[in-house]
């Protein structure tokens, strides 16, 4: 019933074509590609346990990861402007100006990890999980700005708490009604924290049932209750959650 688990890996993501090839925009909204730009390093462990039974298990897992040569964006300099887009772009020394890809960041995420299933009848099953993270800059080059990205702060668009739960009701075997309340918690558009998210909550049901071992029927509704929310963008704009959505559909496995 009871397992300890653990785990180191490494990896890599190579930049994208947009970051080394692909330049556009004019004035002060320019983006500058770098081809010279190197691949994103990663190292990390983990170690869990995880607990079953009969109607159901727990899992908690704690981990830890570092990214060293990140790829970020940073405000390009007088100098910069001149070698790589003058005259489309143009240097600005009052807003955020023209920018260029560069590797001069690193990064460390380490959290906890929860998840859990119960069966409470033959009709009845209750599942719930929970994600504590906290992911920082560790390390920003002479590109990049340390006041914009100070080290040790929750990055940006990264929330720290994290949580789900569900209830499901089997009318009978092939069909299953359930029930979903998804949280997350307070984060930040940008990495001073000046512009907060704030936490929300959102209600979710679906309804399935099985026809045959190969093939389903659905209705899922995604935020339920409609409510109205705010998400990560960017530092300098906010954008509306996912509003009421409602699915029917089918699935055929072959």
């Amino acid at each position: 019933e009871l397992d300890f688990r653990a785990a180191a890996y490494q990896g890599f993501h190579a930049p994208g074509l947009n970051n080394t090839i692909r330049s556009y925009g004019s004035g002060t909204s320019y983006s500058q590609a770098n081809p010279y730009l190197t691949p994103e390093d990663m190292t990390g462990y983990e170690a869990g346990t995880d607990y079953r039974w009969k109607t159901g298990f727990v899992q908690i897992t704690a981990y830890n990861a570092n990214v060293t040569n990140a790829v970020a964006t940073a405000k390009m300099t007088q100098a910069q402007v001149n070698t790589y887009c003058s005259p489309i772009c143009t240097y600005s020394a009052t807003t955020s100006g023209p920018t260029i890809y560069s590797n001069d960041q690193s990064l460390q995420s380490r959290g906890l990890e929860f998840q859990s299933h119960f069966d409470l009848s033959s009709k009845w099953a209750a599942d719930a999980g929970y994600t504590l993270t906290k992911t920082v800059l560790t390390w920003v080059g002479g590109a990049v700005s340390p006041t914009l990205n100070p080290t040790g702060m929750q990055l940006g668009g990264v929330p720290r708490n994290m949580a789900n739960g569900g209830i499901t009701y089997y009318p009978q075997p092939n069909t299953s009604i359930t029930a979903t309340l998804r949280y997350i918690g307070n984060s930040w558009q940008d990495t001073q924290h000046l512009s907060p998210v704030p936490a929300y909550a959102v209600v979710g049901a679906r309804v399935n049932h099985q026809i045959t071992p190969e093939a389903s029927v659905f209705l899922s509704a995604v935020n339920l209750l409609n409510r109205n929310y705010l998400t990560f963008n960017s530092s300098s704009q906010y954008i509306a959650g996912q509003p009421q959505t409602i699915t029917v559909g089918g699935r055929i496995i072959f």
